[in-house]
């Protein structure tokens, strides 16, 4: 599985953060191979396991990955300690947290992932940026 990272936030403590790429993945046909998308039909045992692959590249727990539900939108949405189940079916497109314990993410395939925090971690922000949101 392909990763990328960026150098700005490499430096930041306690700030793990990471950028997949397609590669990795089970997904078959159209959706072939790391989709980490409920929304476009997917097989979601393979979805599933994808996102397991790429907590797992990252060395993060399955059980604490928050990703909204991205609508396009301007909605953020502040993350305590949450059900993840209860992130996934809230319609928005930021995640911010001051709570180390949970993790945020945000799928794309043609928008933009952006990923923004405080200078010294305490607080980070995951942001899903389609052309309407750039």
């Amino acid at each position: 599985m392909k990763l990328e990272t960026s150098p700005s936030l490499l430096g930041v403590l306690g700030v793990v953060h990471g950028f997949c790429a397609r590669t990795g993945g089970v997904s078959v046909g159209h959706f072939a191979s790391l989709n980490c998308s409920f929304k476009v039909h997917d097989n979601d045992e393979a979805v599933l396991e994808n996102r397991r692959r790429a907590k797992n590249c990252l060395g993060m727990p399955e059980e604490k990955l928050m990703i909204p539900n991205q609508v396009h939108g301007n909605q953020a949405l502040v993350i305590d300690k949450q059900d993840p189940q209860q992130v996934a079916l809230s319609d928005a497109d930021a995640l911010i947290t001051a709570e180390p314990s949970v993790i945020l993410g945000v799928t794309y395939a043609d928008c933009v992932p952006i990923v923004l925090c405080s200078p010294r971690g305490e607080v980070v922000a995951v942001i899903h940026a389609g052309w309407r949101g750039l």
